[in-house]
């Protein structure tokens, strides 16, 4: 809505707008994959943990 406005009440701000638009929706995208793929590591290492140190007592099966 902001971007609507402004090229309204000056056009020749547009492309400056649409550019640092994309640039940050580049960035904040950019940013959330990296989040994400750092929590799906930590994850994987964390359960595998859990796995790998899971004692099993023979008395309770």
């Amino acid at each position: 809505m902001i971007l609507l406005q402004m090229t309204l009440t000056n056009p020749d701000i547009w492309p400056s707008l649409i550019h640092s638009r994309f640039f940050g929706m580049l960035i904040g995208s950019l940013i959330g994959v990296i989040s994400a793929f750092i929590q799906f590591k930590l994850f994987d290492f964390y359960s595998q943990t859990l796995i790998n140190e899971r004692t099993y007592d023979s008395n309770k099966f």
